[in-house]
């Protein structure tokens, strides 16, 4: 287990927001081998649809990721919720989400300036064409699309991803951005990440996570 993580089980409901503000990002890795192309276990996909331990594992993954994304990469806030539909829209396997929460947690402090200033804005309307209305989930949706195409060379089309998974919602361009600098800030270094331990520990910290949202959406209710 990481540094990190802490004891859910002991955990009162506000421990969640204190755990990811102190959170400690994973340490630098080594130069990987030059090729990186494996092929992911077979997992079951997070689907919101099937039971609830899935339904749990999927508010817990959209959760923690939600928190990795660098604070000074947008004004906006992320939505968890936002977050969850995207996964549950990618249809992705355990395995790929914890590859791209190792990801997103791996990204060094020079990431949000470089996405900020690299990203292309839309010329939809006046409001889309500063940086700061750009929702930051397209984060997490780069993230994802590093993890499946690591994992499978066959995933997901990047229009997919911008129609079907994100519904539109950011264009090719800005996804194909901020894919790039996601590889350009790990200076293409995946492999390392893609390691059991590693794996196992981002997997136990989001369903750690979403025990903590089920009991507080159950106390509240």
């Amino acid at each position: 287990m990481l540094n990190h993580v802490k004891d859910y089980n002991e955990c009162n409901f506000d421990d969640e927001d204190n755990y990811f503000l102190t959170y400690v990002p994973l340490s630098c890795f080594p130069t990987p081998p030059t090729s990186c192309h494996t092929s992911s276990p077979k997992e079951p996909a997070l689907d919101s649809n099937t039971t609830s331990s899935f339904d749990t594992n999927l508010q817990g993954s959209a959760t923690y990721l939600s928190y990795l994304i660098p604070c000074t990469a947008s004004l906006l806030l992320t939505s968890p919720s936002l977050v969850q539909s995207l996964l549950s829209r990618a249809n992705v396997n355990l395995n790929t989400v914890a590859l791209a929460a190792c990801i997103l947690d791996s990204l060094t402090s020079r990431f949000a300036a470089s996405w900020r200033h690299s990203l292309p804005l839309t010329s939809l309307s006046l409001k889309t064409q500063h940086i700061n209305y750009v929702r930051p989930e397209v984060i997490i949706l780069g993230a994802l699309l590093v993890a499946s195409k690591f994992l499978d060379d066959s995933a997901t089309h990047i229009s997919s991803y911008q129609y079907d998974i994100a519904n539109g919602r950011w264009t090719c361009e800005q996804i194909n951005a901020t894919e790039r600098c996601i590889l350009e800030n790990l200076e293409w270094r995946i492999m390392p990440l893609w390691r059991e331990d590693l794996i196992e520990d981002a997997k136990e910290d989001m369903r750690k996570v979403g025990m903590v949202v089920q009991r507080r959406r159950q106390s509240a209710a």
